[in-house]
Formats: C-alpha cells, structure tokens, sequence
C-alpha cells in the first residue's frame, strides 16, 4: 500500500478475509506525529485517571464492608 502512488490501483492482495484490490486516493501532506503523540498522550492520561478512580472505589467499597463471623455452638 505504502508503495503505491495517488490513484494508483493494486494488485489482488489477499487476507484471511479474501481478496482485496487497494487504491491509493491521496497522501497526506501534513505531519500528523505531533498531533497523534497529544491524542496518545490524552489517551494515556485518561486510563490512567480511570485506573485510579477504579482502585479508589474499589478501596472504599472494602473500607465499608463489614463481615461479622459468628460461630454458633452445638
């Protein structure tokens, strides 16, 4: 795909889900790894955020829990 030029037909390429022609419409001109390494990074923190809360939860959600064994004789 990489070597195929704008509007530039491939050959039959095949995959695990058939045959497949692919075309090249245009190249991109702009350099997108800046704006990709942001998007990454906003990902990154947003997991990281969601980790936290779910620990935090989960460590409160043990904090209240109270379990009283009671053993009764016989």
């Amino acid at each position: 795909m990489n070597a195929l030029k704008p509007g530039e037909l491939s050959e039959p390429v095949r995959s695990p889900f058939g045959f497949h022609l692919i075309q090249a419409l245009e190249r991109r001109t702009t350099d997108m790894s800046a704006e990709r390494q942001r998007l990454q990074a906003r990902q990154q923190l947003r997991e990281r955020k969601s980790e936290e809360a779910y620990q935090e939860w989960l460590r409160q959600l043990r904090d209240r829990t109270y379990v009283e064994l009671r053993l009764e004789e016989r």
